[in-house]
């Protein structure tokens, strides 16, 4: 493609105009056509200017049920004697459900996951 633009054009560009999401995440959706090149093109491109500014922002957020079922996997490695990689699993999760309890002001998933942070470290006794 001529009219295409790479993977670090693309990123670099983002970062340029002060993109404040992922954008190497962004360009993997945006590339995710039915067969993804590691490129832009220019129609791709023009779908994505198109969007609206807060979508665009929300394009590369994980869903917020994704935090829970990760705090449901960490409990569980826990549980087996994995406790850092459960650890792992809940600081993922955290990020994920305080993004959620930022906009909608409700704390109790962000609570909880905490709540099974400072489990995980009393298990490592730190």
């Amino acid at each position: 493609w001529r009219h295409a633009m790479s993977r670090g054009r693309f990123i670099a560009a983002l970062r340029n105009i002060n993109y404040n999401g992922d954008p190497d995440r962004l360009f993997c959706l945006v590339d995710s056509g039915e067969k993804p090149d590691g490129k832009v093109s220019a129609s791709e491109l023009l779908e994505l200017l198109r969007a609206k500014p807060n979508r665009l922002n929300d394009l590369d957020r994980d869903h917020p049920c994704k935090g829970v079922v990760l705090s449901n996997l960490a409990s569980c490695d826990m549980m087996y004697g994995n406790i850092t990689d459960g650890l792992q699993k809940l600081r993922d999760a955290a990020t994920i459900v305080q993004r959620e309890a930022l906009t909608t002001r409700d704390y109790s998933k962000l609570n909880s996951v905490l709540t099974n942070i400072a489990v995980g470290y009393i298990h490592l006794e730190d």
